[in-house]
């Protein structure tokens, strides 16, 4: 057939196709990939290729480390921002990949692209469509939540530097699979995976969510003091005959402003991003500058900053219970157990520059204030409520305890001054720990008196034998 006969029979064919009419060439476009093969791609092919880029750039990375970083960033950094646990666990796994072979040959310049890729990520994968404005305005309420910080005395922090580097995101067009359905259904299949570095469990239907990423209020038996019992939710069901102009208004801001499934994944992504800058901060702290140790700080304060401005929002949690938005158990969606993780973290990089190891800068110094302010904070938090909880244990205290008990713990490789400085803080505070806290934490305080506490004493104290055929017979 001559190519003008053929582009007129190809034209004919695309027009009748149009109009529904048959023939042969009139065929259905081919059905999408099933959820499960594109999973299957994402964990086999994805993560090979994705794997091969970063060897190979660690291999050649004295000679195109200049050029090529920031596109491999780039890379990796769109992988774990776009909504889907799958993709996002193989990019985190990536990262950590390149800091294990990479890491120890960085420069300056590299660390500082490095720590911007991490603070943007940060950044990306917190929910903030939680505190949009035009949800809040939707919902009634002002277009800016109060900000209280985890010791309700104001925000979370002193204020940090937000510097980041905007990376581009097109060059993870060829790692995605052909569909990339961001659906907390679609990624159950891969939670047990990831326990081997978080033990947070993946939510597999609507109202099933990440335990580590939310704290949910039981409502009203066995009520948390500080959530009051919300109205029942309203029907959310747009299309029902019952449903009336003002619920139906209510209805869409789950569809057209929040997607739960999508809060869900962004919540345990940036789970898994603590744990990772921690890894970072842990594994190569003393080849940092002081400006790269503040980087990332600042991107986790950034995190505690929004965790804690949504927990203290009740107002805000109260409507988003009305719509249909919830906790698991039915109750109040709330962000506290990562609050406190968050905290935990932040607690554990001061401690390290407190110990003062960096040979680039007078970390000790540095990290003296803040931890001293955060510190005491996290202290009023848990002796408030294992107070008001009456000496309940409950998710947030136990998170609490963790954090507690690890500033405890780091006290114990403090210098003789150190302790002296810190205790005028701290130890009115393990005091009321004694009177009111959980066992366990009560133990690490008589440990840490014991050992730390006792020698500065001015008089001798005599430790007391234990009886063995006591101890025997327990």
């Amino acid at each position: 057939t001559p190519p003008s006969s053929a582009s007129s029979s190809a034209a004919a064919a695309a027009r009748s196709q149009r109009r529904g009419g048959g023939g042969p060439s009139s065929k259905p476009p081919p059905p999408p990939p099933p959820a499960s093969a594109s999973q299957e791609w994402l964990k086999t092919t994805c993560l090979k290729a994705m794997t091969k880029v970063v060897q190979i750039f660690a291999q050649y990375q004295d000679t195109i480390q200049e050029g090529l970083l920031p596109q491999v960033l780039a890379l990796i950094q769109s992988c774990i921002s776009q909504g889907n646990l799958e993709l996002a666990k193989i990019g985190i796994q990536c990262w950590e990949q390149l800091m294990s072979v990479s890491g120890a040959k960085f420069d300056d310049g590299n660390w500082t692209l490095v720590l911007n890729s991490l603070h943007a990520l940060f950044e990306q994968t917190l929910p903030h469509e939680l505190q949009a404005p035009r949800l809040r305005k939707s919902m009634g309420l002002p277009a800016k939540s109060p900000r209280r910080g985890l010791g309700g005395r104001g925000g979370a922090s002193s204020s940090t530097t937000t510097t980041t580097t905007t990376t581009t995101t097109t060059a993870a067009t060829t790692s995605t699979p052909p569909t990339t359905t961001s659906t907390t259904k679609s990624t159950a299949s891969g939670v047990s995976a990831a326990q081997n570095k978080a033990t947070t469990p993946t939510p597999s239907t609507k109202n099933q969510h990440n335990n580590n990423a939310t704290t949910a209020n039981p409502l009203p038996n066995g009520q948390d003091t500080h959530s009051p019992a919300p109205r029942p939710p309203a029907t959310t069901t747009a299309t029902s005959t019952s449903t009336s102009t003002a619920e139906k208004k209510k209805a869409m801001i789950r569809t057209d402003l929040l997607s739960y499934e999508r809060v869900v994944v962004k919540c345990i992504v940036n789970h898994l991003l603590m744990e990772t800058s921690f890894s970072t901060f842990q594994g190569f702290y003393n080849l940092l500058k002081q400006e790269h140790v503040e980087q990332i700080l600042a991107a986790l304060k950034s995190t505690i900053a929004f965790l804690s401005t949504f927990n203290s929002d009740l107002e805000l949690q109260k409507k988003l219970y009305q719509v249909g938005f919830k906790a698991e158990d039915g109750g109040l969606f709330k962000l506290m157990d990562q609050e406190v993780e968050a905290y935990g973290y932040c607690m554990q990089m001061l401690q390290i520059m407190y110990r003062g190891s960096n040979p680039n800068f007078d970390d000790s110094k540095a990290a003296d204030i803040q931890l001293r302010e955060t510190g005491e904070r996290i202290f009023k938090r848990y002796i408030n409520n294992k107070i008001k909880m009456e000496g309940k244990r409950t998710k947030e205290s136990v998170r609490l305890a963790k954090v507690v008990s690890s500033l405890i713990e780091g006290f114990d490789s403090y210098s003789e001054n150190q302790i002296k400085a810190n205790m005028p803080t701290f130890f009115p505070r393990m005091l009321d720990i004694i009177e009111h806290g959980d066992l366990s934490v009560r133990r690490m305080v008589a440990k840490f008196m014991r050992k730390r506490i006792t020698p500065l004493l001015p008089f001798a104290v005599e430790e007391e034998e234990e009886d063995q055929n006591d101890n025997g017979s327990r």
